[in-house]
């Protein structure tokens, strides 16, 4: 948006977004209102802004069985992990990754 103008490539998306079968929003141009879904948009971008939906992200996230020969010590991680690449870099040589503790499995929402 330039000023109180959309730039004519802001439609052009936003309209081809929606031919695409993305969901789109709508608000009042004074941006007072909050953002609504529209399933068939009359396309007023005099008074209303439009925006393509952005859906969350999932990210599945686990706890690791780890295991210190040197001590003979086996224990599950603290942390929680998108896979084992992001444990490895936090391990010292001394620690080995045994197994993902399946049933420790949670899942956020990212944005």
């Amino acid at each position: 948006m330039v000023g109180n103008q959309i730039a004519p490539q802001e439609i052009i998306n936003v309209i081809k977004a929606f031919e695409e079968g993305k969901e789109i929003e709508y608000q009042r141009r004074n941006k007072s209102y909050s953002w609504i879904k529209i399933n068939e948009p009359t396309w007023n971008f005099n008074s209303f802004n439009y925006r393509v939906i952005q859906k969350q992200k999932e990210k599945e996230l686990y706890q690791y069985l780890i295991c210190n020969s040197r001590l003979n010590n086996y224990q599950a991680t603290f942390r929680f992990y998108q896979n084992s690449f992001d444990l490895q870099s936090e391990l010292t040589s001394d620690w080995k990754i045994i197994q993902r503790l399946n049933n420790t499995k949670i899942t956020i929402k990212e944005e």
